[in-house]
């Protein structure tokens, strides 16, 4: 077992936004979570990485976590190398010069390492937010609407790394409401919808959601 939710419970004044939710990953795949805007799908993605507290229930990871939200985590004035870097300390990731050449390699990131962020394209800077996710080599991925604002080529090049993490037994969890891009990806969907979380046929999913 990865993940596993019990009754997960999440209210904000009088509006429920999660309501009695169970959701269990037992092995690697390719989980698109869908629904509509406001849903709550980021908020349950936030309780899932820590960053936002439940109501009540439990969370139980049984993996290394990495996640990349809809807004980037990294440092404008720092350049990609140095973000990298600095992610890199902070799990306390050893050989991390070699981590990051490979890192920085296999997202196509390496002629942009000393180009500072603000510096680079909004695909770009996104190719390296995901980078600075995969630097503790987590067994789950966890990422927000990863393909919003993306351009069709940098949304190939994304949807074939994230094809490549899943062949190399890595779980990814997604969030998106770009249907089109996610119905090929995806080996699993799960519509949010009342607080509830209910798994949906992959020919279902263009029914379901609006």
């Amino acid at each position: 077992m990865l993940l596993e939710i019990e009754g997960l419970y999440k209210k904000y004044g009088s509006k429920e936004v999660i309501k009695n939710l169970n959701f269990i990953i037992n092995s690697p795949g390719i989980i698109g979570i869908v629904g509509e805007s406001g849903c709550g799908k980021s908020i349950l993605i936030k309780i899932i990485i820590g960053s936002l507290l439940p109501t009540s229930g439990k969370i139980n990871i049984y993996s290394k976590l990495g996640f990349s939200m809809q807004n980037n985590a990294i440092y404008q004035s720092l350049t990609v190398r140095e973000n990298l870097d600095y992610f890199a300390t902070i799990y306390e990731v050893r050989n991390k010069g070699a981590v990051i050449d490979n890192i920085l390699q296999e997202l196509s990131l390496k002629q942009y390492e000393n180009i500072t962020i603000n510096n680079l394209s909004g695909g770009t800077q996104k190719r390296v937010d995901i980078a600075c996710a995969l630097i503790n080599d987590p067994e789950t991925i966890v990422l927000d609407e990863p393909f919003t604002g993306l351009d069709s080529k940098l949304t190939k090049e994304l949807t074939s790394l994230l094809i490549n993490l899943h062949n190399k037994g890595k779980t990814i969890i997604i969030t998106s409401h770009i249907l089109e891009t996610i119905d090929g990806l995806c080996t699993k969907f799960f519509l949010m919808e009342n607080g509830a979380l209910l798994e949906i046929k992959k020919g279902d999913l263009r029914n379901k959601v609006i």
